[in-house]
């Protein structure tokens, strides 16, 4: 560590000579860039590393888009070894690769590529590499984990610590998707976004055979027909088409954004149909020698099996569906087990508990489902059983009705 720190402060210290050769464009601004290198290079020193880093990020906003490639160089190298030092890998694997990029000094180009060397391989053991691109671009990526949130701009393409990230693709006017990543050792992780606009529209073209008729769409009202083009919400729209004298035209489409749909709509006259108006009959008087007990039951399913049958059945499907409600709460619980998972483990475990948590949630759902169908069918097999076949107060009950008024049965549904 002590003969790493030298490097650093013999690095800073020509960084600083070479700030000081004379410039002819902008002296002004080099000479402050010359002020803060110093004062970095100070703060270096007395390993105020955030200090420094300050510094030298405020002395290349100064000299960018000057032509002094020479002092860019020095200042990327800078910038390297202050992320280094502060933790920021990243940052400093990409102010190293700027450096080597922009550097002539091949002596110093090889002391820094083993300096990238040995953060690129910190990185590639607890990180990966993550490639996010978005049409349109210039999308806000807010990733989130245990630790808080990041953001970028897509397209966005770099390193993320291993693990289980929740992003947020947001961009103004245009609808927000929320994304799972997976970020896992030796693999590059990929998403390739199209967003959608927020309120996008397209057109319904609509020809009818009959003019005059009232046409919805979603059920609001938008004109009559004849009607060349509706501007409509992008997504599914159920279109109706009515015309007193015509049964409903009803139809689904898809409209896509800026794009036309035609829709032809062909209504069918209504059928008139006439209903006969029945006459009441002179009854006459009842025959007093026919004795009917009005008390008479007609079960519909006789005597019948007793409705305790009925009841099995349905205390048996509600078992069954309690069953199946704590399969489903235990898959969840694998769930929760592959979001709380430890990345710091070798990857050969992690990819081994991932598999196994997958299989075993997947295993508790698919016999959650078996439970629910077989507890529901058992459940409307008693409930209809009760209903109609029970003999012993469950069922349905039909009796006779015979008065001077009138003539029927009376129906009851007993449990």
């Amino acid at each position: 560590m002590v003969i790493l720190r030298k490097s650093f402060v013999v690095l800073l210290i020509t960084a600083a000579v070479q700030l000081s050769h004379p410039v002819k464009l902008s002296a002004d601004a080099v000479e402050d860039a010359r002020m803060l290198t110093t004062m970095g290079m100070n703060h270096f020193k007395d390993n105020e590393f955030e200090k420094a880093f300050n510094k030298f990020i405020s002395a290349l906003k100064l000299i960018e888009g000057l032509g002094r490639k020479d002092i860019e160089t020095v200042l990327y190298l800078n910038l390297g070894m202050s992320t280094w030092k502060l933790g920021r890998l990243i940052e400093a694997k990409e102010y190293f690769e700027k450096y080597i990029e922009y550097s002539d000094n091949e002596k110093k180009k090889e002391l820094i590529r083993g300096y990238l060397k040995q953060v690129t391989d910190v990185l590639n053991e607890s990180y990966s590499v993550v490639e996010i691109t978005t049409n349109p671009p210039g999308a806000t990526i807010v990733v989130e984990d245990e630790k808080g949130e990041k953001l970028f701009i897509s397209p966005f393409s770099g390193y993320l610590p291993l693990g289980l990230y929740w992003l947020v693709i947001k961009k103004d006017g245009f609808v927000e998707i929320e994304e799972k990543l997976f970020v896992k050792k030796g693999a590059t992780a990929k998403l390739d976004l199209a967003l959608k606009k927020l309120n996008a529209t397209g057109f319904i073209e609509l020809k009818c055979s009959e003019p005059g008729a009232d046409i919805y769409v979603d059920g609001e009202f938008t004109g009559q027909t004849p009607k060349d083009k509706i501007e409509v919400r992008e997504g599914q729209r159920v279109v109706k088409v009515y015309r007193q004298g015509f049964d409903i035209y009803e139809t689904s489409v898809e409209v896509k954004e800026n794009a036309i749909v035609t829709i032809n709509a062909e209504l069918k006259k209504t059928i008139k149909t006439s209903i006969a108006t029945a006459q009441p009959e002179e009854i006459g008087e009842p025959d007093k020698s026919v004795k009917i007990d009005k008390k008479a039951v007609v079960p519909a399913g006789g005597e019948g099996p007793p409705s305790l049958y009925g009841w099995i059945a349905v205390g048996t499907g509600a078992a069954l569906i309690g069953g199946g409600i704590a399969f489903t709460v235990s898959a969840m619980g694998y769930v929760d087990k592959i979001k709380g998972m430890d990345t710091n483990k070798p990857q050969a475990v992690i990819d081994s508990d991932y598999k196994s948590y997958k299989n075993s949630a997947e295993s508790k759902l698919s016999t959650s489902y078996i439970f629910y169908g077989i507890g529901a069918a058992a459940i409307i097999g008693g409930a209809t059983y009760l209903l109609f076949f029970a003999g012993d107060g469950g069922g349905v009950a039909l009796t006779p009705v015979i008065s001077d008024e009138m003539r029927g049965v009376s129906a009851s549904i007993g449990f």
